[in-house]
């Protein structure tokens, strides 16, 4: 898979391209224009905590794909179990691909299908799956991964929800391509993004 050169400044959490400019992540995208009320009323508290489980249950799934197979939890425990259900070949973790202008994002997981297949994942560790914020999500990641690797498909986008001893593994539609390019150039032009339909 090719390297777009594009980096993530941690500290900052921003994407940095190879001639220094800032890019632009999707999740501020699809808060603005898609799902404005996700976390309406939950607490900053709460939004911390929330993201530093997320973080660590996400270092630990990578520590598994990389070889370290200790279960260190319930959630990796389930992740191994789902990877072995469906028979997922990691390929690659925080794959970072971009638009090579103005975005840049990293996925969660890529898993090899065939010489020139992948399925891309997101692992979600939320109160609640919200399936259609990761077909978005996941449906922008697949056209710029086919877009950065000529030749490769994206064959199957998939949510991998883990909370404590609970679980599931399911597949999501991907978005017409012209609607993603439609959100994106609203969010370039500054201008609200008007098709309203998720499902």
């Amino acid at each position: 898979m090719t390297d777009c050169g594009v980096v993530l400044n941690e500290e900052h959490h921003v994407y940095v391209s190879p001639d220094f400019n800032t890019l632009q992540g999707v999740t501020g995208i699809l808060h603005k224009h898609l799902f404005p009320q996700m976390y309406a009323g939950v607490s900053e508290e709460v939004l911390k905590a929330a993201a530093e489980r997320g973080t660590r249950v996400h270092k630990q799934c990578e520590d598994f794909d990389n070889g370290n197979r200790e279960i260190v939890s319930d959630e990796v425990f389930n992740y191994a179990g789902i990877c072995f259900e469906h028979d997922l070949h990691h390929e690659a973790s925080e794959y970072i691909v971009t638009d090579g202008e103005h975005f840049a994002s990293a996925i969660d997981k890529v898993y090899r299908v065939s010489d020139d297949e992948f399925i891309l994942a997101d692992i979600k560790t939320t109160a609640t799956l919200n399936r259609d914020y990761v077909r978005w999500q996941l449906s922008i990641y697949a056209d710029w991964f086919e877009r950065q690797n000529k030749g490769a498909k994206v064959v199957a986008l998939c949510a991998i929800w883990l909370r404590g001893d609970k679980c599931k593994f399911e597949a999501v539609n991907r978005v017409e391509s012209e609607d993603v390019a439609e959100l994106l150039r609203c969010e370039i032009e500054g201008k609200e993004y008007t098709h309203k339909e998720l499902a």
